[in-house]
């Protein structure tokens, strides 16, 4: 069985060209969602594993041939597009896959596979006039109507990514969504981060586990001995790569109690980090463009954040307010920014180099956005980190870093996390480096080209010869 289905999937898919294999436990992933081996199912897996894309292609290449509805619920709109994304990014690895796409009114292909924005795919099962349903569902709700999100949706199958971060009245409502199918099926995805019904399900003898720690990994060379070692020093390692629940219950960046604000300013600080995070769009229901300014307390091992912002900041805005923030804090001691390498925030960084002779420092995230934010736990619990100001002033960035996973957005939380560890690595000396480039670089052409072609398409944004190469 496990054969044929490694042959199905590496005919169908592909990785950077190649035909897609799966790993063992990945596999076994895979042909429990296919046959739908089991009706109630658990996966915990060592982050950053591949649990998300092994579903995907499951759930993908399950409504191929069967006409069902599957409805992706996250505990944001957010998190449950990163399973729809795998899942619109392999529409496009075969023309058999491609055949049974069915467009909605003036939809095209090329614009499902640049804006990959869905959240319901329909596909057409043989050439029968049956249809199989994908849709993504928030589990964002308020604590007035956990439920808010959920309500009039209903299911047979249902996948919940990030379940732990799900909170035990919502998860009440997700399952509700199961209704009175004769053949429910459901398999929850997380990692152990709280002892709630996640907990519940893990011990629960009618739930299937799948559990894939790191020496799993190993074996299946999905991690690397070196990044093993590497994340033994760090803090957490038996909850994301042991995949053992934390003892206290519960895990978190940090607890209200350990909130520190201050009447001090900048004043006895003598280094200072921007971090940033750059959002494309600048649409409502988009993510927001955010910065975070934060101080090192001269003579103490304590982080002071000073500023934060957290708006639909057009490209033009967003620059010219993060080098004001640069000129106000570099006359008061090194200022460092940091900005993320990846394309359209790589072109933020370049603009601050060009128009006003800033080098931010770029950074390669090469660990998820929720385990670096939980390394900063210890911070807190040292008491290295303090707010100048009130809670009003930092409000969206509390509720951000104390409710990470549930809210619908983290700009705030990401670029604070950038701040920190920008300062941490420039203390110990071990600051990411910027990425040399040569003369002919064609990755610098390419986002010069790209840069040029959003200044055409939106030039309300820019001042008349501000962005001219």
């Amino acid at each position: 069985m496990e054969n044929k289905i490694q042959k199905l999937v590496s005919t169908l898919y592909k990785i950077e060209g190649n035909p897609l294999i799966l790993s063992p436990s990945q596999l076994e992933i895979f042909t429990n969602i296919f046959y739908k081996k089991y009706p109630y199912n658990i996966v915990i897996a060592f982050t950053r594993y591949g649990k998300s894309l092994t579903t995907a292609l499951a759930v993908l290449t399950r409504c191929l041939f069967f006409p069902e509805k599957w409805a992706i619920v996250a505990p944001t709109e957010k998190q449950a597009k990163i399973i729809m994304e795998y899942i619109i990014d392999h529409l496009f690895d075969n023309e058999f896959i491609l055949s049974k796409l069915q467009l909605e009114g003036s939809e095209t292909l090329e614009r499902l596979k640049r804006e990959r924005s869905k959240r319901k795919i329909t596909l057409k099962v043989f050439s029968s006039n049956s249809f199989a349903e994908i849709y993504i569902l928030s589990a964002h709700g308020t604590k007035a109507d956990p439920l808010k999100s959920l309500l009039g949706f209903g299911a047979s199958n249902i996948i919940i990514d990030e379940s732990s971060l799900i909170d035990d009245q919502t998860y009440a409502g997700i399952l509700r969504m199961l209704g009175d199918t004769p053949q429910p099926f459901l398999i929850e995805l997380g990692n152990p981060i709280r002892k709630n019904h996640f907990y519940n399900s893990f011990n629960d003898e009618k739930f299937h586990s799948i559990i894939i720690d790191y020496k799993q990994g190993l074996k299946e060379g999905r991690i690397t001995q070196e990044q093993v070692e590497m994340m033994k020093k760090l803090p957490f390692f038996d909850i994301l790569y042991e995949c053992k629940f934390p003892v206290s219950g519960t895990l978190s960046i940090f607890n209200p109690d350990q909130l520190f604000f201050t009447a001090k300013g900048a004043e006895d600080c003598n280094l200072f980090t921007i971090g940033t995070d750059l959002a494309i769009s600048e649409k409502d229901e988009s993510d927001y463009s955010a910065i975070v300014v934060a101080g090192k307390i001269k003579d103490e091992n304590k982080i002071r954040i000073l500023e934060s912002y957290n708006a639909h900041f057009n490209p033009n805005q967003m620059i010219n307010l993060v080098a004001e923030l640069y000129k106000k804090y570099s006359l008061l001691g090194p200022t460092l920014i940091g900005v993320e390498n990846v394309a359209y925030q790589k072109m933020f960084g370049l603009e601050l180099e060009r128009r006003f002779l800033i080098s931010p420092t770029y950074i390669s995230r090469t660990i998820d956005k929720k385990s670096r934010l939980l390394m900063l736990n210890p911070y807190f619990q040292n008491k290295q980190i303090e707010f100048y100001g009130d809670e009003n002033k930092f409000h969206e960035l509390i509720n951000q870093l104390l409710n990470f996973g549930m809210e619908e957005h983290d700009d705030l939380a990401d670029a604070f996390e950038m701040s920190i560890s920008l300062m941490k690595d420039f203390i110990l000396n071990t600051t990411t480096e910027k990425p040399k480039e040569t003369k002919n670089d064609p990755d610098k052409e390419a986002l010069m080209e790209a840069i040029q072609n959003a200044i055409n398409q939106n030039p309300e944004y820019y001042n008349e010869g501000d962005m001219l190469f």
